[in-house]
């Protein structure tokens, strides 16, 4: 069965929309499990007050989401998974176990969440908190594999419950039954070198910027991304990220063209 990614930023109704969806869903007859830092036990202001956390916080939501990804059950994903290299890797976990997916953007206007924050109960945003997590969300982009079927709703829009049931089944039609399909792609000549080339050209200057104590966001050759350097990195832990990225492209290949900005994506995750 499908997964059902939500995402936007803090107190954008995410929650609210997600747990609608689950009744519908489950009215539908559908067996449907959702997964957020609530139902982990997770403190919003401790799981994401820095990047250890946040990094920890990640794992720990997508570890729970692979215990489900599976052809019986629906899941809904409801954080805000601001970063597109997280959003990539949930979607190849969903795409390596031949799932269709889809994502729900909340787009509420930062102001309007925000003023929600401040009246909910119980575990509010402090506000430092919102407004860092807030700057950092990276909006999905329909153009982007991992980020379609894309649902867009802003605050006064009503969930489309039904659309979304029928995207999710009419791309189940589409996922290929083995991954042989998916392959072509690398039998192409030059798939396998410029995908070599493309991630060793960025760890390389990620590594020489890192050795020198640079930090920040820096430019970065084959993308049009910038890398979040927060903290030293060493030779070790860069390899260790792009093996872990080529495998995953291996799964699920994609355009020579976007390898370097999906590849930075993925390094600003796992970074932290």
């Amino acid at each position: 069965m499908p997964l059902v990614l939500f995402c936007g930023i803090p107190s954008s109704g995410k929650t609210t929309r997600a747990t609608l969806l689950k009744e519908y869903l489950e009215k539908e007859g559908k067996k449907v499990v959702m997964i957020n830092e609530e139902e982990l036990s997770l403190v919003r202001n401790d799981c994401y007050k820095d990047s250890h956390s946040e990094k920890m916080t990640r794992a720990t939501l997508l570890a729970s989401a692979e215990r489900y990804i599976n052809k019986d059950i629906i899941l809904i994903l409801d954080s805000i998974n601001y970063i597109k290299g997280f959003r990539y890797e949930v979607y190849c976990r969903s795409r390596g176990q031949r799932t269709p997916n889809a994502v729900i953007f909340c787009a509420t206007p930062k102001e309007e969440a925000k003023e929600f924050n401040v009246k909910r109960e119980g575990d509010k945003w402090n506000d430092q908190l919102f407004d860092e997590l807030t700057s950092r969300f990276e909006e999905p982009n329909p153009s982007n594999r991992w980020d379609r079927p894309l649902f867009t709703l802003s605050s006064s829009d009503s969930t489309p419950f039904q659309d979304i049931l029928n995207s999710l089944y009419s791309n189940a039609e589409n996922v290929p039954k083995n991954a042989a399909t998916e392959f072509k792609k690398l039998e192409e000549p030059n798939f396998l070198f410029e995908l070599d080339q493309i991630t060793q050209s960025i760890i390389s200057a990620v590594l020489e910027a890192s050795n020198t104590g640079l930090t920040g966001d820096m430019v970065v050759p084959k993308s049009k991304l910038r890398v979040h350097l927060s903290r030293r990195v060493n030779l070790a832990e860069l390899r260790r990220i792009r093996k872990q990225f080529i495998k995953m492209t291996g799964i699920n290949p994609q355009p020579v063209d976007v390898l370097g900005d999906s590849f930075v994506a993925f390094l600003n995750n796992n970074l932290g």
